[in-house]
């Protein structure tokens, strides 16, 4: 349910926020980002997880990662990339602030609703 509600939001959030006008600007980007996550998995697979997405309810673990990936992970990427500020000092606020963001929607995934598990000595 976690993953869902945070999915909807980062959705709605792009509308919002992101640059939909230039999508074509963060295209490369926005695919790295897919690719990038596709072969993790892939390897994390055949060898060793970081970390997992669990799926709960309606969605396997499988589903969960595929929400994880396309509903959350390149919204928020087309977000941060669209409204990257362009002096120094605001660039350091700006990716802290994004830092903290993610770090917090982990901590409750992890702690209150149990949707990710670390492997391998990863951890918080």
């Amino acid at each position: 349910m976690f993953e869902v509600m945070l999915a909807m939001w980062c959705l709605l959030a792009s509308w919002y926020w992101g640059d939909w006008k230039n999508i074509e600007k963060y295209y490369p980007t926005l695919l790295y980002v897919t690719v990038a996550n596709l072969i993790y998995k892939v390897i994390a697979l055949f060898h060793f997880h970081l970390w997992k997405v669990k799926g709960a309810g309606m969605l396997g673990d499988t589903a969960a990662y595929f929400v994880d990936l396309l509903f959350i992970m390149v919204p928020a990427t087309l977000i941060y990339l669209s409204n990257y500020p362009d002096t120094a000092q605001k660039q350091i606020f700006y990716i802290a602030k994004w830092v903290t963001l993610f770090t917090v929607i982990e901590w409750i995934g992890l702690e209150y609703f149990n949707t990710i598990n670390h492997h391998n000595g990863w951890n918080m």
